[in-house]
């Protein structure tokens, strides 16, 4: 059900200490032969677009990489590949059938186009002795305005990690030794669909790191972006208002522009929390710390230590999937340990400082925040979450309940920080 917000024309702040609007993306895809097939190339959505895997394909693979449980790895990738086809049949227009059986068997090595013969209307998963790249997704060059069938190719030679990550330290697509094998096959599914690179925007098209949010359970999960919701919809007409869902996620991004040997924008990740009591912007790097001084500064070298009472300084990014302007308030939590409650008899820490401003519809904004720690905090290391909870302005009244997965509107930020009554004043 989608919920409609009344506008405000204000952001408000309700804490003490700056908040640090580090930037709005401006909304942006590519689309392939947009110019020629406006709005681009796409598959007729009247009849469902099958997505099949390459069975015999992965058992070779999972056999040359000395898989332990080749059962297990079977029932990992079809998971994999279901939650993908799950999270694109959530834009409104789009209709994939996952097919696992009849037809998928008989090569034990995806090849180009003509030599594996399947039906129209088809996306094949499989993996392939190629060297092209870790992982493509080329269109039949037959194809035209409509398209007909699509490989989506994932090298053997490259371990590919399945399921959801193991841990929720995980930052980016690459962990355990290996490459997620959901979180590039949700990139290439967008090439397989028409979309092309996102040269100038935050969006699961972008090259490099990838974006985790949190799942149920904790269990960390990719979805699609507000960018990529609004290029399949273009793609493949409205059909009827998004969702309500904020998301709360631990990436942003660069331009093209910065990297000009590519040809796409690169996601990067956001930066450690930090301990800060000054209102300097932290930069937008992948390994640093929040506030990290940029010479010549005023300002001493942040730290992992905090004094109780003091300020924490980090970086999230929250996504409005909806059609709604919608009024958020922010929340930061400090936990024990690496799961987040917010009631009960555990409950973990809040700050004493809050903020609520208004994210517009389909939008992505990058935090730059500071926030106190609770006066009363305990000495200990701490995970630090970012919580968003969407409100309704006139009444005040929570809208958590009615947003599409609560799960996603929080996030454990990069690092951790440690709560020390010796490094206070």
């Amino acid at each position: 059900m989608t919920t409609r917000l009344t506008r405000r024309g204000r952001i408000l702040i309700l804490a003490i200490g700056m908040s640090l609007l580090a930037g709005r993306h401006a909304a942006a895809y590519d689309l392939y032969k947009e110019s020629t097939c406006p709005p681009g190339a796409r598959y007729d959505t009247s009849s469902p677009v099958q997505v099949r895997l390459m069975t015999d394909s992965f058992v070779d693979y999972a056999v040359q990489q000395n898989v332990p449980d080749m059962l297990q790895a079977l029932i990992d990738v079809v998971d994999d590949i279901e939650a993908v086809v799950a999270e694109y049949n959530s834009v409104r227009g789009l209709d994939l059938e996952l097919v696992v059986g009849t037809g998928v068997l008989g090569d034990d090595n995806l090849d180009d186009y003509g030599v594996d013969d399947f039906p129209d209307q088809t996306i094949v998963i499989g993996f392939t002795t190629a060297n092209n790249a870790p992982a493509w997704a080329p269109h039949d060059p037959d194809d035209d305005c409509e398209y007909t069938q699509t490989h989506i190719y994932f090298r053997k030679s490259d371990t590919w990690v399945l399921g959801p990550p193991p841990t929720t330290d995980v930052d980016g697509k690459y962990f355990g030794g290996g490459i997620s094998f959901r979180a590039v096959l949700l990139h290439e599914m967008g090439h397989a669909l028409g979309l092309a690179h996102a040269p100038d925007t935050y969006a699961v098209m972008d090259h490099g790191t990838k974006a985790w949010t949190r799942g149920a359970l904790e269990v960390p999960q990719v979805e699609l972006l507000p960018d990529d919701i609004d290029g399949l919809r273009a793609l493949y007409g409205n059909g009827g208002a998004n969702d309500f869902d904020v998301s709360v996620t631990n990436t942003w991004f660069r331009p093209e522009s910065d990297y000009p040997d590519d040809e796409a924008a690169h996601q990067i990740h956001n930066c450690k929390v930090s301990s800060r009591g000054d209102a300097y912007a932290p930069r937008e790097d992948e390994l640093v710390y929040c506030g990290v001084n940029v010479a010549p500064s005023a300002y001493d070298t942040v730290s992992d230590r905090v004094c109780p009472g003091s300020y924490l300084q980090l970086r999230y990014t929250v996504n409005n999937k909806s059609d709604d302007t919608l009024d958020l308030e922010e929340q930061v939590w400090l936990s024990l340990d690496d799961d987040l409650e917010v009631s009960g008899p555990a409950m973990d820490l809040k700050s004493p400082d809050l903020r609520q401003w208004t994210i517009s519809p389909e939008d992505s904004s990058t935090l730059g925040r500071m926030f106190r720690v609770p006066a009363s905090a305990p000495n200990g290391t701490y995970r630090v979450y970012a919580r968003v909870v969407p409100y309704d302005p006139v009444t005040g009244a929570s809208l958590w309940s009615q947003d599409e997965d609560q799960w996603n509107n929080s996030i454990r930020v990069r690092g951790r920080i440690i709560v020390d009554s010796n490094v206070c004043p």
